[in-house]
Order: structure tokens, then C-alpha cells, then sequence
């Protein structure tokens, strides 16, 4: 019979000490800040792959009552545990809480397992396919031992090298900086950033920030088998146009991404081209009267008429 996959642990190993991150916890947030930490550390070890995600309000308020706190006091001791490296940074952007150092902590466990544990390569490709604006975003920020020294087998694949080797005609070994362009800046001030639940204002934030994300484009433009990359932010801006128009109430990059993508593929599938409108023009739409309107127009026809039968 073959061995039941399993996904999550029943302990891990719960260190006893009072240094410096705990104390900085429990300093700024009494015994609530010492309770929360090990409380999220319990929820990511029985929960699928080991990370928690938080974009969901009903997810941040079931997991402040397991904690015993307010949803305020959740996100402000989260965000301390991630401002000591505790919780991975970047990952946080997009509201989602791993831990390294509990990962490393419970690989005893899947020894034995045939499932491997999630990794942070593994996780980051996931939340990717999955709609999230994480492929600027996977630098390894909190990989590090309880020494703060960097645990450098876990790289980010796809983060650009600060430096890449030189081809030949310069020279063997010669260096040459990566152009920073290529890959979003999120620290840009004119690039609007999400609120503490991980929300835009306005359906111009979010195009502005699915504009920037150059990654995010190519793939969008890749997937719907897009011949020229120009075409892409033109098709993108389109469907803005159209989401305004249909009074769509996207506050989340996730759910913007996903149904751009869904309605650029449905105007391919049309035959539709990227500069064709949106919309006919009002000239060209057949005037359509709906049910009632037709009674209205009925009933005012036959009042006409019995008002003629009644003046003879």
C-alpha cells in the first residue's frame, strides 16, 4: 500500500532561550508577542506546505481569535517578527508569512515521508503561477540561522545576478552590471503601494502597478501567444477601459492579473484585434428595447387607441 503523502508536522522543536529577537517581542508587545509568535509557528506546521496566507480577511481574523488578540495587534507583531528577520520580508509584500529557520527546523520529519517539504524556490514558482506579483519580489531576506548569517543554498532563481560574467571579446572573468531596469523597482514612490490588507484604492493603482511589473508582462504576453511585446500594454490598457466601463471592483493584483488575463484571451478567441475599441460606436448598435419596455410602449399604443374609440 503506498505511503499516504503528508504535507504537515505534528511538532517541531521549540527552542528555549530568551535572546534578542524574543526579548525585542516581548518588550514591544508583552506575553501577546511571545503567545502570537509561537501560535503562528503552530498553525504553520499543521498547515499544507508550511506558510500562511493572509490576503484573505476571514484568514487574518480566524487567526487573531487562535492567538487571542486583535487583528490590529496580529499584523503590527507580524510585522515586528518580520522587521527581525523572522518571517521572510518579501514574501510578507504580498502577505503571505514563511519561515526558514522553522522549514529547517522540521526536515527530520520528512526524512522518512515519499513527499519532499515545500522549499522556498518551490514556494515563490507557486505563488507566481498563482497570480501574485512575487517574481521581483524573491530575495532571500530572512534565510538566515539564529546567528543572522546567511544560508546562501537557498537562491533565488529568478532574481537577475547583481553581476553577470562578460562574454569573450571583453575579456575571460571580466564583470558587467546587470541593467536594474529590467526588473520592477517596487521602493519607486511614483508606483502606488497596497494598504495593510494587501489592497489597492482604485482600479488606476492597480493598472499602474500591472504596467510596471515588466516580468509579470512578458509572461502575460507569452501565454496568450502574443507576437509583439508592444501590443501587450496596449491590450492591458484595453482592458482597464473595459473593466471601468463594466463597473468591476478588483482591489487585489491577484484578482485584477487573473481576470486580465481571462479577458484578453476571451477578445483573442473573438477574433478581436488590439486596436479595435472596445466598444462599438452607439451609431452602429442596434437599438435593443428589453421586455418591459416593449409592454410600456404596447400599453400606451392601446391607451391611444380606445382614447380615439372613446372621442367618436
Amino acid at each position: 500500500m503506498a505511503t499516504q503523502k503528508r504535507n504537515t508536522v505534528d511538532y517541531f522543536p521549540h527552542l528555549i532561550g530568551t535572546g534578542k529577537k524574543m526579548n525585542f517581542i516581548e518588550n514591544r508587545h508583552g506575553n501577546n508577542g511571545y503567545a502570537t509568535w509561537f501560535k503562528i509557528l503552530e498553525n504553520l506546521a499543521i498547515t499544507n506546505n508550511h506558510f500562511l496566507d493572509l490576503n484573505d480577511e476571514l484568514e487574518v481574523s480566524y487567526l487573531a481569535t487562535k492567538c487571542k488578540v486583535q487583528e490590529s495587534q496580529l499584523l503590527a507583531i507580524i510585522e515586528d517578527l518580520v522587521k527581525i528577520r523572522v518571517f521572510d520580508e518579501k514574501l510578507w509584500k504580498v502577505r503571505v508569512i514563511w519561515c526558514q529557520t522553522f522549514v529547517d527546523n522540521i526536515q527530520d520529519a520528512y526524512k522518512r515521508r515519499a513527499s519532499n517539504c515545500m522549499t522556498y524556490e518551490e514556494l515563490c514558482k507557486h505563488l507566481a503561477n498563482n497570480g501574485y506579483d512575487i517574481a521581483c519580489n524573491m530575495h532571500t531576506s530572512c534565510i538566515h540561522n539564529d546567528n543572522n548569517e546567511p544560508l546562501n543554498s537557498y537562491k533565488n532563481p529568478y532574481i537577475k545576478e547583481e553581476y553577470i560574467k562578460e562574454d569573450k571579446s571583453r575579456g575571460e572573468g571580466e564583470e558587467k552590471k546587470v541593467d536594474d531596469s529590467v526588473v520592477p523597482d517596487e521602493s519607486k514612490s511614483d508606483i502606488p503601494k497596497p494598504n495593510a490588507w494587501g489592497t489597492y484604492e482604485s482600479l488606476d493603482d492597480l493598472k499602474e502597478v500591472l504596467q510596471s511589473s515588466k516580468i509579470w508582462k512578458d509572461e502575460l504576453g507569452q501565454s496568450l501567444g502574443i507576437s509583439n511585446p508592444d501590443d501587450v500594454p496596449k491590450w492591458i490598457d484595453k482592458f482597464f477601459v473595459f473593466a471601468k466601463a463594466a463597473g468591476a471592483d478588483h482591489k487585489t493584483q491577484r484578482d485584477a492579473k487573473s481576470h486580465c488575463h481571462n479577458w484578453i484571451r476571451r477578445q483573442i478567441e473573438l477574433g478581436k484585434t488590439v486596436d479595435e475599441p472596445v466598444k462599438r460606436k452607439a451609431a452602429e448598435q442596434p437599438v435593443r428595447l428589453s421586455a418591459i419596455a416593449r409592454a410600456n410602449l404596447r400599453l400606451e399604443e392601446l391607451k391611444k387607441q380606445n382614447g380615439g374609440h372613446n372621442g367618436q
